[in-house]
Parts: C-alpha cells; sequence; structure tokens
C-alpha cells in the first residue's frame, strides 16, 4: 500500500485559503487550534466522512476543550486515512494535540495540517482536490 511520509515543508496559508470555510479570512495559527475551522475544511473534503458537529464552540482560551476537538479531528482524519483511502502513515510523526491545545505549537500544528492536506490531495472530491494541488505547485 502507499504511504505518507513527514518530510515535506508546510506553509499552509497557501492552500487554507483555497475552502470556502476560509474565504476572506487570514489565517494565524491560533485560529486553528479549537479545531473548528479545520473540521469545517474536512467537511468540505468528504462531507459524509467528516461530519464532526459535536466539537464545542466558543471554546476561546479553555485548551481543554480546545483538545478534545483537536482529538476528534485527529481520529476522524487517521481512520479516514485507513479505511477511505486506504494508506498507511509511514513514518509521519503524529501531532500532539495537548501541544496544540494548550501551547498553540505551530510544529504539531503543521503535522495535523499535513494530515489535512492529505485527505486533500487524496479525496474523492477532484474539482476540490485539484484546486488544492494548483494551490501546492508552488510549494513543490
Amino acid at each position: 500500500s502507499s504511504g505518507i511520509n513527514a518530510e515535506w515543508p508546510l506553509r499552509p496559508g497557501e492552500w487554507l485559503n483555497t475552502f470556502e470555510r476560509t474565504d476572506d479570512i487570514l489565517l494565524e495559527s491560533a485560529d486553528l487550534t479549537d479545531g473548528l475551522i479545520i473540521s469545517g475544511i474536512l467537511n468540505e473534503i468528504a462531507p459524509a466522512w467528516f461530519d464532526l458537529s459535536d466539537l464545542k464552540d466558543n471554546v476561546s482560551d479553555n485548551w481543554r476543550l480546545k483538545v478534545s476537538n483537536l482529538r476528534k479531528v485527529k481520529n476522524a482524519i487517521l481512520d479516514y486515512y485507513q479505511e477511505v483511502l486506504e494508506l498507511e502513515l509511514v513514518n509521519f510523526p503524529m501531532p500532539d494535540c495537548n501541544a496544540i491545545g494548550e501551547k498553540n505549537d505551530t510544529e504539531n500544528l503543521g503535522r495535523l495540517l499535513q494530515l489535512v492536506l492529505g485527505c486533500a490531495v487524496h479525496c474523492d472530491k477532484k474539482e476540490k482536490s485539484t484546486d488544492c494541488d494548483s494551490a501546492l505547485i508552488p510549494l513543490l
């Protein structure tokens, strides 16, 4: 089976804004630490799979609620990789949701966004995937 390798530089601003959920929003890393925007992006990628409506809104600075949201997002992504994409994560350092939610850790946030990007590139919604591929060209 195919694998995903962690050795790829991530610049999320160049592809996150291709999604409707982020139109006209200048994203900062702190905007992504509650999991809500990431969940919305995943729902655009595969709506039937990523219904994360049980995430907590308005978590503000409550890092425990952020971590809970992020774990749900990460687990849904990992299930999607395994069950839908049939991809193995080879030598990929898993994002630490505690570090993201509690400390706004950008390295771990980048790992989570790499997983989201993999969903976008490999998804069944080819028109959105093509948009993502176009946004990635400058990065490669």
